[in-house]
């Protein structure tokens, strides 16, 4: 969260309180001053709520006899419980942190090891991993600086987060990054990507949702952040498809750069032996119409073209 004032802090928890009681339909008697701590709730009816919010979010079903509150909250929920129920000060606690994008989706996706650890949740604030972030070298003073990676340090860092995009691609859910850039990506001290700013990441079938509740007039209407999107004008309505994807925002924003192509990106400046052939297939994946849905034209570059951009890094490598 950014930072607040007391009164903001007071607000900010009010409306809180004012969407449990909404959603949990908990009403007030009417006499006197509603108390927070006078309304009783069960586990069952704000395990609802909460599986009603990841499906809306990332159109995610529990599983059978999964532990929805536990699997946000990272631990023994029922702890927290007289028998079956919870007062709502506890609830807001539980629901202030559910609210939080970065928090949720780390949680519900821990799984498959692509976003930070997140260790403990206190309301609104949590405690997540520490990983250092991918510095941006899309400039031309990044380049001509002393501490510019070598080409064997960004070349296997371009190849990890080759395997981070096909990653998201095939989980059960394919999550779309729609704010992507290098400090974005982190990496751990094995070299493993974590995605470190997870406010604008979302699952496929709820970007195209989002997407075709827009108006539009204007196929930029559509877009949201780098996920790009197509409106139809003659209904003035957006369409529920993503016209780029991750792997071509990646080729066109974190290999080769999105300031000074020349000297930018993390893939500037190849060796001699992929020179030529590298900067070409980069350009080709940033830039290319790959085919198109009707008269929608797609940015989608394939699976062939991930694997041969980690065959030109791996020959890139070779002796």
């Amino acid at each position: 969260m950014s930072r607040m004032n007391v009164s903001s802090v007071r607000d900010y928890m009010k409306s809180l309180d004012d969407e449990l009681l909404h959603l949990l339909d908990l009403k007030h008697n009417g006499m006197g001053s509603p108390r927070i701590q006078d309304y009783i709730i069960t586990a069952e009816s704000l395990s609802t709520t909460s599986a009603d919010l990841l499906k809306t979010e990332y159109g995610f079903h529990a599983r059978e006899n999964q532990d929805v509150l536990s699997l946000i909250w990272g631990g023994e929920y029922a702890d927290k419980f007289r028998g079956t129920k919870t007062n709502l000060l506890f609830a807001r606690s539980f629901w202030s942190a559910a609210k939080q994008n970065e928090l949720r989706i780390a949680r519900v996706f821990q799984e498959w090891h692509v976003f930070p650890k997140i260790f403990a949740a206190c309301g609104p604030l949590y405690i997540a991993e520490y990983i250092p972030s991918l510095k941006s070298i899309d400039t031309i003073f990044a380049f001509l600086s002393t501490e510019f990676p070598s080409w064997k340090q960004r070349a296997t860092l371009a190849k990890e987060i080759l395997n981070f995009v096909q990653k998201t691609d095939s989980m059960e859910l394919p999550l779309q990054l729609c704010d992507i850039k290098s400090p974005h990506f982190g990496f751990t001290p094995a070299n493993a990507v974590r995605f470190i700013d997870a406010d604008a990441v979302i699952t496929d079938d709820a970007l195209g949702h989002s997407m075709s509740m827009r108006q539009c007039l204007k196929h930029e209407d559509c877009s949201i952040f780098d996920c790009e999107g197509w409106c139809n004008e003659n209904t003035g309505r957006c369409a529920a498809v993503r016209t780029n994807n991750n792997l071509q925002t990646v080729c066109a924003k974190v290999f080769r750069g999105s300031i000074i192509s020349t000297f930018g990106g993390l893939l500037s400046s190849p060796p001699q032996k992929v020179a030529e052939k590298l900067p070409m297939l980069i350009n080709q994946c940033a830039d290319d119409i790959t085919g198109s849905r009707g008269d929608i034209s797609l940015r989608h570059p394939t699976q062939e073209t991930l694997v041969t951009l980690q065959q030109y890094l791996i020959e890139s490598l070779g002796s």
